[in-house]
């Protein structure tokens, strides 16, 4: 499963307004055959060369992929795309790595310069108060704003669960725009 999100101005969603049934999407027979037929040629290359090639090799898959994130851009700010269950990790990971490219330029998110952040438990005794970040651990995290730790402003934030958690592992979407507006009229909720 894939979540696009993007933030937007468009429409200002709560839990009551939300279309659950416009969030979830599959991709079309021809996009992931052609997922399946590029990654089957790469088996041992496992790389990516972004050149007309490559955007050559995804013309199905690009355009599902452009009529979702103008629905992102219009809609509700978000997207779940459910791909095969049959895919193995090592594949998934690399149509995940795909779609990303396919969408623009990743980012590098970290000072070693990783343009994707894998979110596991790295050490069942770390803790977020022996100073690891929350999503190296069995903690979860609080509710926050994602790139708020590097200049540059993302299109889209792109989360792909290679395998679901047996406990835990719940993803909360938030919509800023209310909370803002809650706050703003509420002041006595606010505490310094």
């Amino acid at each position: 499963m894939i979540d696009v999100i993007k933030y937007h101005n468009n429409e200002n969603w709560d839990i009551n307004s939300i279309n659950i049934g416009n969030i979830y999407h599959k991709l079309e027979l021809t996009a992931i055959k052609e997922l399946k037929d590029y990654c089957n040629n790469k088996r041992y290359e496992k790389k990516l060369i972004s050149n007309d090639n490559f955007f050559n090799s995804f013309k199905n898959l690009s355009q599902r992929l452009n009529l979702l994130t103008e629905e992102v851009q219009s809609g509700q700010g978000f997207k779940i795309l459910s791909l095969p269950p049959d895919i193995n990790y090592y594949d998934l990971q690399f149509y995940f790595w795909i779609i990303i490219n396919l969408l623009g330029e990743p980012l590098v998110q970290n000072k070693e310069g990783d343009r994707l952040v894998y979110v596991y438990d790295r050490d069942r005794y770390k803790t977020i108060s022996d100073g690891a970040r929350y999503h190296q651990t069995h903690e979860g995290g609080s509710i926050h704003t994602d790139n708020v730790n590097i200049p540059e402003k993302w299109n889209y934030l792109l989360v792909c669960c290679f395998e679901p958690a047996i406990t835990g592992g719940e993803s909360i979407i938030v919509n800023g725009i209310k909370v803002y507006e809650y706050l703003l009229n509420n002041s006595e909720a606010v505490s310094y």
